[in-house]
């Protein structure tokens, strides 16, 4: 599959096939929405209760965007606390960077940013 289709697939499943077939990682449809909306707007901002899958799901996203938006492309992270960012947000990118289904490259630290190619993902 070239980047291309990629590309399609990940959009038209609403990033579905990204957390599945990708991340290897169970979703559920908000985690969709949010996808969606990442990837259609400008800004996107999400509210919910405690352990409702918030910043796990922005995590799935980040790599989501590095992989199909190719290179050079940035992702900016923010929080109210810097440990929220180091420690909640960029806490889950260790595991899913390491048990993604697909091979995603780079190394998924706030010191050394994750860097996928245009490659990745086909």
């Amino acid at each position: 599959m070239d980047q291309t289709q990629f590309r399609k697939k990940v959009t038209e499943s609403r990033g579905a096939f990204f957390f599945e077939k990708v991340l290897g990682v169970k979703h559920w449809p908000k985690m969709q929405d949010i996808f969606d909306s990442v990837f259609t707007n400008r800004r996107t901002g999400v509210s919910g209760c405690t352990c409702s899958s918030k910043t796990y799901t922005a995590a799935c996203v980040m790599i989501a965007w590095l992989m199909m938006k190719g290179q050079p492309s940035r992702v900016i992270t923010i929080a109210p606390t810097n440990r929220q960012v180091e420690m909640n947000l960029w806490g889950y990118m260790p595991a899913l960077h390491r048990n993604a289904l697909v091979k995603i490259g780079g190394a998924p630290t706030t010191k050394d940013p994750l860097r996928c190619s245009p490659q990745q993902g086909s």
